[in-house]
C-alpha cells in the first residue's frame, strides 16, 4: 500500500464484506512490533482495567492523541 489510510480504508471495506462468513482480516505486524506488543500486553491490559486506555499503533502503545506512552 502506498500510505496507511488506504490500507486502513481497504480493510475496513474488506471486513463489511466477509461479515459473517468464516473469514477475518487482520493488520499484520513485523516480528519486532509483535515482540513489542506482547512485552506490555499484560501492562496495557491492567491499565486499562484501571481507565488509560491505550493502542498499539506504527510500533509503539500510544495513548489518546497518539502519544506514545513509556512503561516504567
Amino acid at each position: 500500500m502506498l500510505s496507511y489510510r488506504d490500507k486502513v480504508e481497504i480493510m475496513k471495506k474488506t471486513r463489511e464484506v466477509l461479515k459473517g462468513e468464516n473469514f477475518f482480516i487482520i493488520d499484520d505486524l513485523t516480528q519486532s512490533d509483535l515482540q513489542e506488543k506482547r512485552k506490555w500486553a499484560k501492562q496495557a491490559q491492567e491499565l486499562y482495567l484501571a481507565g488509560t486506555k491505550l493502542r498499539f499503533f506504527a510500533g509503539k502503545w500510544r495513548q489518546a492523541g497518539g502519544t506514545s506512552y513509556v512503561f516504567q
